[in-house]
């Protein structure tokens, strides 16, 4: 909204909830920035190394049937060898192995990745146009290159949306929100959607009507288990009755309930994301211990997983454990306490009174806190430390390479954080003509006027859309 209106056009949104951002305010409050400043990059290591050599292997050993030239991984590997020759210390990066290394995460078409990371630098710079402080790049859970960033000392995602705020206020942008005012119906005339009704918890029914067509971005449907069963292939919910979601009130698959009478294409509906750091019991609770540096177990002390593996793998591993229950444990220097609060500003002790928390002085103690076997979980501990020391880029039984100083735990108190996978992200939605985002029907014809993006949208190969809202809303509206 803020790119069309500062490009000239009046812009009006209609919010489902009571303040803009979704998803996006309570997320992690990272996104790609691939081509970062060296003040803000990770120092190299033997392990982040080892990472990029498996990353390039892997391109060389599959690359030909997924369309990767062979000359496209050797160019990468001269490029990362003259980074360092330079003189450079820090960790590299580029859009080419961005895309390389997404291709091998989540899969997908490589030419996805490839249009994807060309997006995402003009994103960034438009961020740092609107005045956003960059924090130091780090990992998140399930992608083990340190290529994040977002607004220094926000929290979570509410940082970019303190700083819209601010410009929109500055810049008196062209922008009418009308929040608490779910879209129910699109208006459509002579074959095109010309607008959209919405219907306010007020009792006002809005009819916005628009030259330029409507722009669907309600998201996925993380939080409409019925929509959830009804496609997935992938998990195993028999005998699941409900599942719980870390997104906010209102991702119930709103563009998808509203597009299909029009006979909207569906296309990558399967799979949904799990992200596995859910609390069992309230699903956003926040976890003790680093999301990009920690050790996972089950029930009885086990490790069950290379923690740097993708958020697919770590959840598989828990939902074949016990309960589909795994435990975060963490020491004093890599919990994220910090005066007895844990990330997200959560009173430890009163996690801990809950059973949302479980925490000791030793080892032995801990596990018998949340019921592990003493001997399992010591064991396990004093393994894991080890190859952390090591540290020497080699894969332990897992697979895990990547591990540092902050990876180790023996100073106490120890902390154990339960934690259950939940919908986090549904891949798929409705089927989009890549050009301009316009929504196909079932025949693969454009519903002209219709455009969804981000979570909604979906490739015509039937993979997930990926690219910037920037980008999109230049291509949508023809803008520079």
């Amino acid at each position: 909204a803020m790119a069309a209106a500062q490009a000239g056009k009046q812009v009006v949104v209609l919010e489902k909830t009571s303040n803009m951002g979704g998803n996006a305010v309570v997320c992690g409050g990272y996104i790609h920035y691939i081509h970062a400043p060296q003040e803000l990059r990770q120092p190299m290591t033997e392990g982040y190394a080892a990472y990029f050599d498996s990353v390039l292997e892997q391109g060389l050993a599959e690359g030909p049937e997924l369309g990767i030239d062979p000359e496209f991984v050797e160019n990468l590997r001269k490029d990362y060898d003259d980074y360092y020759a330079a003189g450079n210390t820090t960790v590299y990066d580029s859009a080419e192995f961005c895309a390389l290394d997404l291709q091998f995460v989540t899969g997908g078409t490589f030419s996805k990745w490839v249009n994807f990371t060309k997006t995402v630098p003009a994103l960034n710079d438009w961020l740092t146009e609107l005045g956003i402080n960059w924090c130091p790049l780090s990992n998140i859970v399930g992608f083990s290159w340190p290529r994040f960033s977002g607004e220094e000392g926000a929290h979570e995602g509410q940082g970019f949306f303190d700083l819209y705020s601010k410009v929109m206020d500055a810049e008196g942008l062209p922008i009418t929100m009308l929040t608490c005012t779910p879209a129910t119906e699109l208006v459509v005339e002579d074959g095109k959607v010309v607008g959209v009704v919405g219907e306010c918890t007020d009792g006002t029914t809005y009819t916005v009507r628009s030259g330029n067509g409507v722009v669907l971005a309600t998201g996925g449907y993380s939080g409409n288990f019925e929509m959830l069963k009804k496609y997935n292939t992938y998990w195993n919910f028999d005998g699941v009755d409900y599942l719980l979601s870390d997104n906010t009130a209102g991702h119930d698959g709103d563009g998808i309930t509203m597009s299909l009478p029009l006979g909207a294409q569906l296309g990558h509906m399967e799979n949904p994301m799990m992200i596995p750091f859910g609390n069992p019991k309230l699903s956003t609770s926040p976890m003790v211990g680093d999301h990009t540096n920690f050790m996972l177990v089950d029930s009885e002390g086990k490790r069950i997983c290379n923690e740097k593996g993708t958020r697919y793998e770590i959840s598989q591993a828990m939902f074949s454990s016990k309960d589909s229950l795994g435990f975060v444990i963490s020491d004093s220097t890599n919990s994220n306490v910090i005066d007895g609060k844990a990330y997200g500003f959560f009173d430890v002790q009163t996690m801990v009174d809950k059973g949302e928390l479980y925490t000791a002085d030793t080892l032995e103690g801990l596990a018998e806190a949340f019921g592990a076997d003493p001997a399992v979980l010591t064991a396990a501990v004093e393994d894991y430390n080890a190859r952390a020391r090591a540290a020497d880029g080699q894969a332990d039984e897992f697979g895990r390479t990547i591990f540092d100083e902050n990876s180790l735990i023996e100073e106490p108190p120890f902390f154990a954080s339960p934690i259950t996978p939940v919908a986090h992200i549904t891949v798929g939605g409705i089927v989009i003509d890549e050009e301009d985002y316009c929504a196909l029907n079932e025949a693969g014809e454009r519903i002209e006027g219709l455009y969804c993006v981000g979570e909604l949208a979906a490739e015509r190969n039937g993979v997930a859309s990926l690219s910037t809202g920037l980008y999109a809303v230049n291509k949508i509206f023809g803008l520079e």
